[in-house]
């Protein structure tokens, strides 16, 4: 059944997504203890506006990606990539002043949005259709595994302040820097020798794919909103609602626990279960335990149950996201379209955090704020209304006459009749 996939190169992008699990989550998790820091003289609003400038930068990397991976080839993008962005958290941590640690954050970003597309596509290449929700999720599954590691790291270190989790987690993004290069798969011929062709990272944004690319780009930015949101304000939105800091910390683990867990179980429905139906479903409901969370549930196990439910299936609804555009694009297009529907959907990253921290700094309280993160779940669901099994075909056919069902010069297709 899973002849196709090359476990090794998966296995690979795995682990660099775990190096990005943790240095997403970490930020989120050490927020407290930063706006205890008053040498650093961040309140809410800021925190969440330096957490919004990660996902600028993977905006801008996640756009670059394609042209940038045709250009010098996938693997030393990748590499590259991975000692980009732990550099830079580790310039977060040594940061003076909130400036640094701003552009700081923006150039992590940047490192961390080249770096994802391109790892999916490496993992992808080769594998059927309908064994891409496995490949995708496996992969994708490294990001709730960091992100339980960052959650753990900083429960640990609680009395050292915010510092020293990033420094951690900038030590095992070079180590696993080393790992990729030893265990991806080296570039084709030709690969990286000079400037790509202009239509093999055009081709995702012919008129013919606009459609689909519009409704995965929309489906993105909601998904990732809701998603990032959650991951960021998670702990501080349990403080809001009267939880020790060590009790938040622990619901951090669950939430990222809750994703991996969800990421991998999905992904095996999936191979019985149509990809789409499996996104829509897990949209669902993640916004329905984000609205739960909302109202403060008084029995402890419900609200540890709801934040695992949120964690498995927010994450999940992206993974078969991810595998639904890597489904509905040729192999030389595949990069382009992922690296541009993540980078769109990295501004609902981006505006996550800030629409939190805006919300909190208003005294609307936590309620409000989850309450957001839920709707931006289920508006994803809607967005995916446009990707259709014609649209599809249409893509992957190559030719704009398909959309009117007919070849050159109005004779209809020997497939279509």
């Amino acid at each position: 059944m899973t002849r196709s996939i090359s476990w090794g190169a998966v296995l690979a992008c795995c682990a660099v997504m775990v190096c990005e699990g943790i240095d997403l989550v970490v930020y989120g998790n050490v927020i407290p203890s930063l706006l205890e820091d008053g040498s650093m003289s961040v309140d809410k609003a800021a925190a969440g506006n330096v957490g919004s400038l990660v996902f600028a930068g993977m905006f801008a990397g996640g756009i670059a990606a394609g042209r940038i991976g045709l250009a010098l080839g996938s693997k030393r993008v990748v590499v590259s990539g991975v000692v980009c962005f732990s550099a830079a958290t580790l310039l977060s941590g040594l940061s003076p002043n909130l400036a640094a640690l701003a552009s700081a954050r923006f150039v992590t970003g940047v490192g961390l949005g080249v770096v994802l597309p391109i790892a999916i596509s490496i993992a992808r290449r080769g594998v059927e259709d309908r064994e891409a929700p496995l490949v995708v999720s496996v992969v994708m599954s490294g990001v709730p595994i960091g992100g339980t590691i960052a959650a753990l790291a900083v429960s640990g270190s609680v009395g050292l302040g915010w510092r020293a989790p990033l420094a951690i987690a900038s030590v095992a993004g070079f180590a696993v820097s080393g790992l990729a290069l030893a265990l991806l798969p080296a570039d084709g011929r030709g690969a990286g020798k000079g400037a790509p062709s202009p239509d093999s990272w055009r081709g995702a944004f012919k008129a013919f794919r606009l459609p689909l690319l519009v409704a995965c780009s929309l489906a993105t930015f909601f998904d990732l909103f809701a998603y990032y949101g959650v991951t960021t304000w998670l702990t501080q939105l349990m403080r809001e609602f009267g939880i020790p800091l060590e009790g938040s910390l622990q619901l951090s683990l669950v939430l990222n626990a809750g994703a991996v867990a969800g990421s991998l179980g999905t992904s095996l429905v999936s191979l019985r279960i149509d990809a789409k139906k499996v996104a829509v479903a897990s949209g669902i409901l993640a916004g329905a335990s984000l609205f739960a969370i909302s109202i403060k549930p008084e029995n402890p196990v419900a609200l540890v149950a709801l934040v695992a439910a949120t964690g498995a299936f927010a994450i999940s609804a992206q993974n078969h996201l991810n595998a639904l555009v890597s489904n509905a694009f040729p192999a030389e297009t595949r990069s382009s379209a992922l690296g541009f529907t993540l980078g769109f959907g990295r501004l609902g990253a981006v505006f996550a955090p800030m629409c939190g921290g805006a919300i909190l700094q208003a005294g609307l309280g936590a309620p409000a704020v989850l309450s957001c993160f839920g709707l931006a779940s289920l508006a994803g669901c809607l967005a995916l209304a446009a990707y259709t099994g014609r649209a599809v075909e249409r893509s992957l056919s190559g030719d704009a006459a398909r959309c009117e069902g007919r070849g050159p010069r109005g004779v209809r297709r020997k497939e279509d009749r």
